[in-house]
C-alpha cells in the first residue's frame, strides 16, 4: 500500500506519520517511509533557506527535489510518504509558477498530478485538526 500525507507546513504530517509507522510496520515489515530530504538538497545553494531563495533557484530547487522523490518512490509497493506530489504541485503554483513558462508549468503539473495519482490513499493534514 502506498500512504501519503498532504498539508501545509506545520499540519502534523510528520508527527502523525511518526505516530502510525511503527504500528503498520508490524504488520508489514517491508513497510517503510520513503522521503527526500530537502535540506541536503538546499546544501547544493549558496543561499540555504528556501524563504530566501530567489525565483529560478527556487524552480530548480523544486524540480530537483521532485526528481529525487520519483526516484525514491518507483517500484516501491509499500510505503509512506510525509510529503506528496500534491504538496508538491501546490508549492509550486505557489513560488514558482509566476516565474515559469506556461509550458515549463505544465510538465510540472503534468509530472506531479500523474505520480500523486499513483497512492493507494492520501491524507489531508490541517492546522485546526491536531490534537
Amino acid at each position: 500500500m502506498k500512504i501519503a500525507f498532504s498539508g501545509a507546513s506545520s499540519t502534523g504530517k510528520t508527527s502523525v506519520s511518526k505516530q502510525i509507522l511503527p504500528r503498520i510496520e508490524k504488520r508489514n515489515s517491508n513497510f517503510k517511509l520513503l522521503n527526500v530530504d530537502a535540506r541536503s538538497i538546499l546544501d547544493l545553494f549558496p543561499n540555504k533557506s528556501v524563504s530566501t531563495i530567489d525565483a529560478d533557484i527556487y524552480r530548480l530547487f523544486q524540480s530537483i527535489y521532485v526528481g529525487q522523490k520519483m526516484y525514491s518512490e518507483v517500484g516501491e509497493n509499500d510505503f509512506l510518504t510525509e510529503r506528496s506530489f500534491l504538496d508538491c504541485l501546490a508549492f509550486w503554483k505557489i513560488h514558482c509558477q509566476k516565474h515559469a513558462s506556461n509550458s515549463e508549468s505544465a510538465v510540472f503539473e503534468n509530472i506531479c498530478t500523474l505520480h500523486a495519482r499513483n497512492y493507494d490513499i492520501t491524507f489531508f493534514t490541517r492546522q485546526d485538526c491536531l490534537l
